[in-house]
């Protein structure tokens, strides 16, 4: 029980320290600084090369397709590659249950010790609707996270875009640090 509670706790401190993406009504910034679009993922010892390398391997081993998803890579510098993500959230419009797919590109920018990972050009629509997810907007023009006057409108769907991309981060990053 005590080693239990003690790796919860060295969990806890890991995962307070990591850089989490932070839904806003500007989009997805970083938590720590909403100035910022991207989060920077410190990965000790690891030159860019190699950070490159584990990233084009991740790659290829987890999205379908992935010379075509691939849009643009300069070795060891950087990655763009798109996602398409058929149910990202089930959006609760009034009761109506909306499942909202997303189309997206992931940025990934490589220096020694770290990378940039940054989500770009995200569209986020319901599925088999014209309407789409917006951030900000107003509630007959599209579905909403936040009002137009910038107040929370959708807790839960704040919450599932968070979980959805801070998994991606997550997965991204534990598999280039242990590779």
């Amino acid at each position: 029980m005590k080693n239990l509670l003690t790796a919860l706790i060295c969990l806890a401190s890991i995962n307070s320290l990591a850089q989490r993406f932070t839904v806003t009504p500007q989009g997805l910034r970083d938590s720590k600084d909403t100035s910022n679009t991207y989060l920077m993922i410190q990965s000790p010892n690891a030159g860019a090369k190699q950070l490159y390398d584990g990233a084009l391997k991740y790659i290829n081993e987890n999205i379908p397709d992935p010379q075509k998803a691939i849009t643009e890579q300069i070795d060891s510098t950087s990655i763009r590659f798109d996602v398409y993500v058929p149910e990202l959230l089930i959006y609760n419009n009034s009761g109506a249950k909306i499942g909202i797919e997303a189309f997206y590109t992931t940025d990934l920018r490589f220096f020694d010790g770290r990378f940039r990972y940054e989500i770009i050009n995200l569209q986020m629509k319901g599925q088999g609707t014209k309407y789409k997810l917006l951030f900000q907007g107003g509630f007959l023009e599209a579905y909403i996270v936040y009002n137009r006057k910038g107040k929370l409108f959708k807790t839960q769907t704040k919450w599932d875009i968070e979980d959805y991309f801070n998994n991606q981060v997550d997965k991204l990053a534990s598999y280039i640090n242990k590779n």
